[in-house]
C-alpha cells in the first residue's frame, strides 16, 4: 500500500477528503519516515527477544504443536472441534520452512509482531499526522504486552497480526476495486480462522471499508459482494471440512465455552449437570471459590470441548444458571468486562493475573519444582521432538524489562486508557463524518462487549483489538492538535 505524499496546503500536506487522513510533512518528517522508525524500533526489540528469551509452551501450545504436526504428516485429526485451523497451519508452514521446533515459531511469531508495529502506525498516519502517528508507533514497539506474547506458541501475536491487517486494509486502501475488496474479505477471512471470535467485528470492518471506498451505491453493493464472495471462498473449505464432521460454522463447543464463564462467576448449580457422573464431579470441583484448574477438571471429565452433544448441554446448563440468576450475570459480565481491559478485580472471578504472570514467566531461568521436559515447558503435555522445543535463557536487557514491567504499577501500557480512547474517538469520527474509522472502533468494541457477555475472564483475548485502539488515541492526538482528520 502506497503512501501518497500529498499537497501543500499552510505547511501541511493533506489527503483525501474530510475523514480519510491527514499526512504532514513537518521537519523532515512524513508518514513513510514515521513507519520506517517504528519498523526498526519494533525489528530491533524482537530480534532481541527472539535471540535472548525462550519460547513459551502451554498446554494450548502443546495441542496447536501436536495439530500441525499431524497435518504435515497427515496422522489424523488435527483440530479439535472447538478450535480454528488458522493457528496450526501457521505453525505447519513454519515447520515446513524452518523444521521441528521452536527457533522457527520464535522467528515467524516476532516477524508477525514487527508487522502489526508497521500496520499500526501506518493506518495511525491515514487518520492522523505523521507525528501523532509516529508517537503511538513508538508506543506500541515498546508495549511489554505485545513484546512478551511474541515468545509464547500461542494464537495471540498472529491474530493480532490478521486483524490490524484488516484495519490497515479498511483505513489505508479505499480503490474502489474487485481486488481491493477481496483483499479485505481475504484479511477478514484470515482474522476469523485464526479465533472465530473475530466474526463479531467482521461485519463492522466490511461496512467501514464500503463506506470509505469512493463510487455509486450500485457500485459499492458490487463491490460489497467482491468482498463478501472473497470471505467465504477462504473460509469455505474449512467450513465444508466443519460439516462433514456434524460442526456448523467455524468452531463448534461454543456451549462449553459459555459454561466455562458461568463456572468461572459461580453461576452454575452442580446439581443441574446433565448426566450423573458430571453431577458426581461437579459437586466434588465446583465449591465455592473454584477458578480455571476446578473448572477445567469438569469440563476434561465429561469431554465438553470434544463431545458436540456434550457442548450443547453444557450450553443449556450455563443458560439456566444466569437465568435463574440475572443480576449475578450481569455483575460477572462487569467484572470480566474489567479483565478484558486488564483492570480485573482479585477474586472475581478466582484467578491469577494472567498478563502479568506472562511477564514473570519469561524471567524464570529455572522452574520449582522443575518442569518436566524443560525450564520453557508450562504443562503442554506430550510434544514431537521435545528436545527441539527447548531453549535455554540468555537473560540480558529484555529479560529485566519484563520483570520491571511485571512488578510496575502500570504493568506497561494500560488497556483501560486505549479503551476510552477508542470510545471518544469512536464518538468523534462519528460526528465529524469519519464512519469508516467509527465502524471500526465499533467493531473493536464489540469485539471486547461480546467476550465480557460470555464471562470470559482472560484479558490477552483482548490483544487484536487494544492494538487498533493505538490508532484511536493517534486520532485524539490530531484532535488535540487542532487539525480535522
Amino acid at each position: 500500500m502506497r503512501l501518497p505524499s500529498g499537497s501543500r496546503r499552510d505547511g501541511v500536506a493533506v489527503t483525501g477528503v474530510r475523514g480519510r487522513g491527514v499526512l504532514e510533512r513537518r521537519g523532515g518528517l512524513d508518514a513513510r519516515r514515521a513507519v520506517l522508525f517504528t519498523t526498526g524500533l519494533s525489528a530491533t526489540l524482537h530480534l532481541l527477544m527472539a535471540d535472548s528469551l525462550p519460547l513459551i509452551l502451554t498446554p494450548d501450545s502443546g495441542e496447536y504443536v501436536r495439530g500441525a504436526v499431524a497435518l504435515r504428516d497427515g496422522s489424523g485429526p488435527w483440530v479439535e472441534i472447538s478450535r480454528t485451523p488458522g493457528y496450526p497451519v501457521l505453525l505447519a508452514a513454519t515447520f515446513a520452512l524452518f523444521g521441528v521446533g521452536a527457533g522457527g515459531i520464535l522467528i515467524v511469531q516476532n516477524l508477525l509482531a514487527v508487522a502489526s508495529c508497521a500496520l499500526v502506525t501506518f493506518a495511525a498516519a491515514r487518520v492522523a499526522s505523521p507525528r501523532a502517528a509516529l508517537a503511538v508507533g513508538v508506543l506500541y514497539a515498546v508495549e511489554p504486552w505485545s513484546l512478551a506474547l511474541a515468545n509464547y506458541a500461542l494464537t495471540e501475536t498472529a491474530t493480532t497480526f490478521a486483524v490490524v491487517l484488516a484495519a490497515g486494509l479498511v483505513l489505508g486502501w479505499r480503490r474502489p476495486t474487485a481486488s481491493a475488496a477481496a483483499a479485505v474479505g481475504a484479511a477478514l477471512a484470515l482474522a476469523c480462522l485464526m479465533r472465530p471470535a473475530v466474526q463479531s467485528l467482521t461485519p463492522f470492518f466490511a461496512l467501514a471499508w464500503l463506506v470509505g471506498a469512493d463510487g455509486t451505491p450500485r457500485r459499492r453493493v458490487g463491490l460489497g459482494v467482491a468482498l463478501g464472495a472473497a470471505f467465504a471462498a477462504c473460509c469455505a473449505p474449512w467450513l465444508a471440512y466443519n460439516a462433514s464432521r456434524g460442526v456448523h460454522g467455524l468452531a463448534g463447543a461454543s456451549g462449553t465455552v459459555q459454561w466455562y464463564g458461568a463456572a468461572m462467576a459461580g453461576l452454575v448449580d452442580p446439581e443441574a449437570a446433565p448426566d450423573e457422573r458430571t453431577r458426581e464431579v461437579a459437586a466434588t470441583e465446583l465449591r465455592p471459590g473454584a477458578g480455571d484448574p476446578e473448572v477445567y477438571r469438569v469440563i476434561d471429565a465429561a469431554g465438553a470441548y470434544r463431545s458436540l452433544e456434550q457442548s450443547e448441554r453444557f450450553g443449556v446448563w450455563a443458560r439456566a444458571g444466569m437465568a435463574r440468576r440475572p443480576l449475578s450475570y450481569l455483575g460477572a459480565a462487569w467484572d470480566a468486562l474489567r479483565w478484558q481491559l486488564d483492570v480485573g478485580a482479585a477474586g472475581r472471578p478466582p484467578m491469577y493475573d494472567e498478563l502479568r504472570f506472562f511477564l514473570e514467566r519469561l524471567t524464570w531461568d529455572t522452574h520449582d519444582p522443575p518442569r518436566t521436559g524443560a525450564p520453557n515447558f508450562q504443562n503442554p503435555g506430550r510434544l514431537p521432538k521435545p528436545w527441539a522445543f527447548s531453549v535455554a535463557w540468555h537473560g540480558g536487557v529484555l529479560q529485566t524489562y519484563m520483570r520491571a514491567a511485571a512488578r510496575s504499577p502500570l504493568r506497561g501500557v494500560p488497556q483501560l486508557p486505549l479503551a476510552l480512547c477508542a470510545l471518544a474517538a469512536c464518538a468523534l469520527a462519528a460526528w465529524r463524518g469519519a464512519w469508516p474509522l467509527a465502524l471500526v472502533l465499533l467493531g473493536t468494541i464489540a469485539f471486547v462487549l461480546v467476550h465480557a457477555a460470555l464471562l470470559l475472564p482472560v484479558a490477552r483475548h483482548a490483544m487484536p483489538v487494544w492494538t487498533v485502539w493505538y490508532v484511536a488515541a493517534a486520532y485524539l492526538l490530531q484532535a488535540g492538535d487542532g487539525r480535522t482528520a
